[in-house]
């Protein structure tokens, strides 16, 4: 593993402007909420891309792991991957999947339906856990090598608990970025499970590291998120392994 953050770190640099246009990471870090890493979207006639990475995920321990997103026709995709954790409690492997319309360009909507997991082998298929989500990027602004990508978005976990939000990430060079994103519940909406825990409050998330998006590219990232609600109660430790940090190379074809 440290090998490959070493190698991450010594990335190559991309165009000034990547960021923006859809094939840095402004583009290619999709979210403040969800998987560790998310494969880009497929960009410049390519159908398929996929991230192979290694790391560590705080409750978890050490994860080795691949995301694909296969993009059939236009902003249509498909993705799913999957990590090996070998120390975790909960079970050495985990699984994800996605689905939706989506582009890495800003100025444009986008729609999905996903679940970042833990999914289980063996266990049977159900949208329970999953959610869907719905949103605009805006357009991006630069100053020189700088760029500011902002999103809006509203979330539907299938347990109920809808919440709403804004994202941003800010890039530097086109690979370099700081992503901070919030969300906010919207009570009343939707019922819960009678089994499932309340729905936070407020929602935080953050993402930090080095993604070009490009083929062959390496990257590093690190990506955590709590709620504050949770974080103020008294001896509840809701934030505690729910960092990811993460390395690993980027490939389209």
């Amino acid at each position: 593993m440290a090998l490959g953050l070493a190698a991450a770190v010594a990335l190559g640099s991309s165009a000034a402007r990547a960021g923006a246009d859809g094939g840095g990471a402004a583009g290619a870090v999709t979210g403040a909420f969800g998987g560790p890493v998310v494969a880009p979207l497929p960009a410049d006639g390519a159908r398929l891309a996929g991230a192979a990475f290694m790391g560590y995920r705080g409750r978890d321990g050490q994860s080795t792991g691949a995301v694909l997103t296969l993009a059939p026709w236009r902003a249509v995709f498909l993705r799913a991957g999957g990590e090996l954790t070998p120390w975790s409690q909960d079970g050495g492997v985990r699984l994800l999947w996605g689905a939706g319309l989506e582009s890495a360009r800003p100025g444009t909507a986008f729609v999905h339906v996903h679940d970042w997991g833990p999914v289980r082998p063996g266990q049977r298929f159900t949208l329970r856990h999953a959610e869907a989500s719905a949103g605009y990027k805006l357009p991006a602004g630069c100053l020189g090598p700088l760029c500011l990508a902002p999103a809006v978005y509203a979330t539907v976990p299938f347990d109920g608990g809808p919440y709403a939000g804004a994202r941003a990430a800010l890039t530097l060079w086109g690979s370099w970025y700081v992503m901070g994103g919030f969300g906010r519940t919207v009570g009343g909406l939707l019922e819960r499970a009678r089994d499932a825990g309340p729905a936070p409050a407020w929602r935080l998330g953050w993402s930090v590291g080095r993604w070009g998006g490009r083929a062959g590219a390496l990257f590093v990232t690190y990506r955590d998120e709590l709620a504050l609600d949770r974080l103020r109660t008294p001896g509840v430790k809701d934030r505690q392994g729910r960092g990811a940090l993460m390395a690993g190379a980027v490939w389209t074809r």
